[in-house]
């Protein structure tokens, strides 16, 4: 506190002086202020009134002037001028009253000299106006001559008043310099008493601040020696005067003093402890770093190294420097983040842990350490400590060790046992040997004899009994078709279900029989493994379904066509699934084949029937394959049967040198199995690769989870990206949210028995949805699941029994949905291609020509009059020029891109809400982001699909529709069954990295079109790739990007889906500017494509050539039916050109611009000029 007082008291004193003296100044100040502004106030107030009187009589004057020269014109009658003259009686009484109290703030005598005068003066102003108003529309004459004596007096009372405002004025400007002066002459006064006080303050502190700052002076010096470390500094003079200081009474100083003192002790003894301290860490350091186990110190939260010895990081191969950037995560073996986060939490809750791990050295040698690890808490935070020892030639010892004892092991196991075995039988055989064999021939004479004769009575009697019943089931049959009385009926049902239970019974016997006679032969034939497998549910599908079980089967592994005994395979299979199908009550039951092992010639096959039925135990599984054996003797009674049917499949598996087995659960189900070789040298039907366009999205809708992922896979197998969703609640949410975002669903797989909602309600609703795209449902069910008239009756293109078989599946896609793509037949889509009402106008905004071409011919097919811009620039100049209603935008252009030009024409006052489509390669979000944010509307991805095409420009130009849209079946324009053309086809199917479907997809199925568009992509960018490093050299990075960009959508637009992700991939590199040497690389990998293509093209393209020339005659019979037209000046001459020009671009590639601008503006005579001059002659 004392402290406070001895450095508060002196500048409190001072403040306080300060304060009341500035107080005093400044009221003093205030008051003379406030009275001088009071009288400038009153005395310009004063001037500015007589000024004002001047201006209002001004007024009244000049009022009273302007309705005179209206009366003299004759423009103003009694009442105007009695209406004129109240107001200037109003305004002279006004004027009068303010004159009156002109002199009332100041006594200045000249003011009241000049009062009496100007009253006079305005007395005959007032006297005069008043009569000339009063007159005015009685005598002009006179009110004139009024008004002029009326002015007279005016000037007299001008000059008064101005006299009274100067005197006003020159009063106020004097006061104001008696006021200053006197301000000034005390501010000095003021100043002299305020500058005494600071000077004597100062003085006095100075006095007190000299004395003690020569005490602190010391003791700062005293200070610095010791934090410097000069602890003997302090037995100087300093050191002595700072010791007397101490010894004073209490005080600042004395107590600063004696700190100094109690610090330097301190520092004594601190520099004693540093020393001890340094002895024992470098003792420490020795200890650890010569260690021959590793030792570390690890931070909890990063779990680095912070602190380890040489035995820690040379074991593993690593420097110092290289292992102080690791983590424990990048020297594990095998365990992944989480497994390591788990340990070092269990090493936190135990307070350590101690474990055996496997390290990954840096060159990727696996060894092995023991480890401890502990946790240290201190208040820098939490560490982990480790011990590591190195005991990977231990455990390689140990592993060496445990091998040699197994294998002694089984070596003395196997030796012993065969020296019993060898022991045992050869004393057997010493005495037997001669007995047995007699008696071995005996029973095998006796046995062949026997079984003869039982085969033989089997056979014999099995075709004496089937006769009978084959006539008594015929006869039922018959009998029951005549018969109308239901008793009846259901009566030779009976009849009939027991002959033919008894009929499977003697063919059993019958097939045991011929087995056990060795007459059992096998018939291989090349067979359709798919059409086995639909002849057995086929069979046994009605009975699944009475009782509610789901059948699946997936036999996509297994190659279509197959060499063997198909019948004996269908046999065995047949009973595997009727067995699973009777000891089954509710669940599923699965087929499904896969490929075991494979040669070149020869596969081997496993098939397995998998239920969810009752199951069987081990004792059971033991007997089943027995003859006339069944799992207990309640089978019999439970479920039918003779016990033959599994007997009969073993001795057919054998047979075919194959096996049968069975793995059960007990209350489980059984899988049975069955391995069997087949030849595959099979000429098969060539199976089209995929039956879905590319891209194309699929939902799968069906409650049983294995059926729903059989389907996916198969789906995805033909091309498609399939999801699933298990009801049809979920589906229509699917559906919905889908097609919201862009990316529809094209066709839908509904199972039609679900939970909720059936396959046909979920179909129904979403056919109520509003979708910009509805797609296809297909109906997926067993055929008595589901009633006959559903598919029908609830909207769906076709329906597919279960289980669904690929080929069905195909087959089922291709007939009504999609492409078919063997060979590429012909497009075939489902969809409703919007077209629009005629004079809907587009202007396409693009600068390479061939996508010019592909998206004006796309547009003009769906009736939209087209105008094409090669740049930003050019569509600014036609949108001034002409009205579109929509604008199909590029964004990567010359001279002027399609960002900026969209911000141009959005400044258009025609243009502010006309859609903006961009359509562009680039899929990145910071692209379509900068297309919204420029003013686009939608964004349209390259290739072009035409369907996409037309929906989106649907959306935003609805008015534009013509809503009696037709379902679009396209043809191609050659003859599928032409050699010429099938061989063009399966050539280019074979050039690597062409998609022929991707290509037709983007000119609509137009074959002839796209042969053009190949071509000219052959001439015009079979080079792109050496541009591309020329101009990255010369450093034109951003026209090389545009040129990639432009090249990546060509290449998605013909097909050459490898090429377009080369270049997506350099534009990508480019665009975030990559390593050169990266960049290069994608250049050369670009370019060895783009070089393959074009070479593969160049081979093929001259046949494309030839079967062009075949449909020449064609195009010239067309041509002159054209030129009919258009000597007619037939406005149908546009339909018809529209129909012909892809003929006439792939045959005249360089006129086929100019006809068609002709054409399209109507310029017909010059249309029949490039005909007949440009154009071979005998084409028109």
């Amino acid at each position: 506190m004392r402290f406070l007082l001895y450095f508060f008291i002196p500048v409190a004193l001072a403040i306080v002086a300060g304060t009341i003296f500035d107080n005093v100044t400044r009221s003093v100040l205030t008051t003379v202020q406030q009275d001088l502004a009071v009288d400038l106030e009153q005395d310009v107030g004063s001037a500015r009134e007589a000024t004002a009187i001047s201006r209002q009589a001004v007024e009244v004057q000049k009022m009273v002037t302007q309705s005179l020269a209206q009366a003299k014109q004759g423009r103003v009658n009694e009442s105007q001028a009695y209406q004129m003259h109240t107001v200037v009686v109003d305004k002279v009484a006004e004027i009068e009253q303010r004159l009156k109290t002109i002199g009332g703030t100041h006594d200045y005598p000249l003011v009241k000299e000049r009062i009496p005068g100007a009253l006079n003066a305005f007395s005959g102003f007032r006297q005069f106006v008043l009569a000339s108003t009063n007159s005015i529309s009685i005598d002009t004459n006179a009110a004139s001559r009024h008004l002029d004596q009326a002015i007279e007096h005016y000037a007299d009372l001008n000059l008064i008043l101005s006299d009274i405002a100067d005197i006003y004025m020159q009063n106020a400007v004097k006061s104001s310099s008696e006021a200053r002066i006197k301000i000034d002459q005390m501010s000095l006064r003021l100043s002299i008493i305020s500058r005494l006080g600071a000077i004597g303050m100062v003085v006095l502190w100075f006095f007190v601040a000299v004395s003690l700052a020569r005490r602190l002076d010391r003791i700062n010096i005293g200070l610095q020696n010791l934090t410097a470390g000069n602890e003997s500094g302090l037995d100087s003079s300093i050191f002595q005067a700072v010791a007397e200081m101490a010894q004073r009474p209490s005080s600042i100083v004395s107590d600063l003093a004696r700190a100094v003192i109690a610090f330097k002790q301190a520092q004594v003894e601190r520099a004693s402890a540093l020393a001890e301290l340094k002895e024992r860490e470098e003792l420490y350091s020795s200890i650890v770093s010569q260690a021959p186990i590793g030792i570390v110190v690890v931070d909890l939260e990063t779990l680095h190294f912070t602190s380890f010895n040489k035995a820690t990081h040379e074991p593993l191969g690593y420097t110092e420097e290289e292992f102080r950037s690791l983590s424990i995560y990048d020297i594990q073996a095998n365990l992944s983040r989480e497994e390591v986060d788990e340990r070092v939490a269990l090493i936190i809750a135990n307070g350590g842990l101690e474990f055996e791990n496997q390290r990954e050295t840096k060159n990727g040698e696996l060894r092995d350490f023991w480890i401890s690890m502990r946790p240290l808490i201190l208040r820098s935070g939490t560490f982990l400590t480790g011990i590591w020892v190195d005991i990977t030639k231990r455990k390689q010892a140990e592993r060496e060790l445990a091998q040699y004892r197994t294998e002694l092991e089984a070596l003395v196991e196997v030796r012993t046992a065969n020296l019993a075995a060898t022991s045992s039988a050869l004393e057997r055989q010493s005495v037997e040997l001669q007995r047995t064999n007699e008696e071995l021939m005996v029973a095998k004479n006796l046995a062949e004899e026997a079984n003869r004769a039982k085969s033989s009575f089997l056979a014999n009697m099995s075709h004496e009994i089937r006769t009978p019943m084959n006539a008594i089931i015929g006869l039922t049959h018959l009998i029951r078709r005549d018969t109308t009385n239901e008793q009846q009926k259901h009566q030779l049902d009976k009849v009939s279900g027991a002959a033919m239970h008894l009929l499977s019974i003697i063919n059993d016997i019958l097939d045991f029989s011929k087995i056990e006679a060795g007459k059992m032969t096998l018939d291989p034939t090349d067979f359709e493994l798919e059409h086995i497998i639909s002849n057995v549910f086929a069979l046994t599908g009605e009975r699944a379904e009475l009782k509610g079980l789901e059948v699946i089967a997936r036999i996509n592994d297994v190659p279509p066509m197959l060499h063997g005994d198909g019948a004996r395979l269908g046999q065995i299979l047949l009973n595997f699934v009727t067995n699973a199908i009777k000891f089954t009550q509710h669940g599923s039951v699965m087929l499904s084949g896969s490929v075991v092992e494979k040669s070149e010639d020869q596969v081997r096959v496993r098939f397995e029937v998998r239920d969810t039925g009752i199951g069987l135990n081990a004792q059971q599984q033991a007997k089943l394959f027995a003859a006339f054996q069944q799992a207990d003797v309640s089978t019999t009674r439970t479920y039918g049967g003779t016990g033959l049917g599994l007997a009969i499949c073993r001795r057919l598996a054998d047979l075919m040198n194959g096996q049968v087995g069975v793995d059960s659960v007990l209350g489980k189900g059984s899988t049975f199995w069955l391995e069997v070789p087949f030849g595959t040298k099979v000429v098969a039907k060539p199976r089209p690769a995929s039956a879905l366009p590319p891209r194309t999205r699929v939902l799968v809708v069906d409650d049983v989870e294995e059926a729903r992922g059989l389907l996916v896979d198969m789906l995805t197998s033909l091309g498609a990206r399939a999801d699933s969703v298990a009801n049809g609640r979920l589906a229509i949410e699917r559906v919905a949210s889908a097609d919201a975002d862009g990316d529809p669903y094209q066709i839908i797989f509904t199972d039609w028995q679900m939970p909720e909602l059936n396959g046909t309600q979920s179909w129904q609703r979403i056919r109520l949805l509003p979708l910009k795209l509805m797609p296809v449902c297909i109906l997926v069910s067993g055929s008595s699941g589901c009633p006959a008239d559903e598919v029908a009756a609830g909207g769906f293109a076709a329906f597919i029994p279960k289980p669904v078989m690929p080929a069905i599946l195909f087959e089922t896609i291709q007939r009504h949905w999609g492409e078919a793509v063997a060979f590429n037949e012909a497009k075939s889509q489902h969809h409703v291609l919007h077209k629009f009402k005629p004079g809907t106008r587009a202007l396409l905004v693009e600068d390479n020509e061939l996508n010019q071409e592909v998206a004006g011919e796309l547009l003009r097919e769906i009736q939209l009059t087209v105008d094409i811009a090669k740049n930003g620039q050019v569509a600014i100049d036609f949108a001034e020029e002409k009205s579109y209603d929509v604008i199909l935008m590029d964004i990567q252009m010359p001279v002027m891109d399609g960002l900026t030009a969209t911000r141009h024409i959005r400044q258009l006052e025609s243009y502010r809400v006309t859609p903006i489509i961009a359509m562009t390669a680039n899929a990145f979000a910071e692209d379509r982001s900068a297309a919204i944010e420029a003013g686009m509307n939608d964004h349209l991805p390259k290739p072009v699909d035409p369907y996409l095409l037309a929906q989106i420009l649907a959306t935003w130009i609805p008015d534009a529709v013509d809503h009696d849209p037709v379902s679009e079946h396209r043809a191609l324009p050659l003859n599928l069954n032409d050699d010429e053309e099938r061989g063009l086809r399966q050539q280019l199917n074979q050039i690597p990295g062409f998609d022929l479907a991707a290509g037709l997809r983007s000119v609509n199925g137009n074959f002839e079109r796209l042969l053009g568009l190949l071509r000219r992509f052959g001439s015009e960018h079979g080079q792109d790739a050496s541009v591309m490093r020329e101009l990255i050299e010369v450093g034109k990075m951003r026209d090389a990007e545009r040129g990639l960009h432009t090249l990546k959508g060509l290449a998605g637009t013909l097909g050459f889906l490898k090429l377009q992700e080369y270049a997506g991939k350099a534009e990508h590199s480019l665009r975030y500017q990559n390593e050169l040497s990266q960049l290069k690389a994608q250049l050369d990998t670009m370019g060895f494509e783009l070089s393959s293509l074009t070479q593969g093209l160049q081979r093929i393209l001259p046949a494309a050539q030839q079967i062009a020339t075949v449909a020449l005659n064609d195009l010239q019979q067309q041509l002159a039916q054209l030129c009919e037209l258009l000597e007619q000046d037939d406005l149908d001459a546009s339909e018809f050109y529209s129909q012909i020009q892809t003929s006439v671009a792939l045959h005249y590639p360089q006129q086929v611009k100019r006809l068609s601008a002709a054409i399209e503006n109507f310029s017909f005579k010059e249309a029949l000029h490039i005909i007949r001059q440009e154009l071979p002659s005998d084409s028109a």
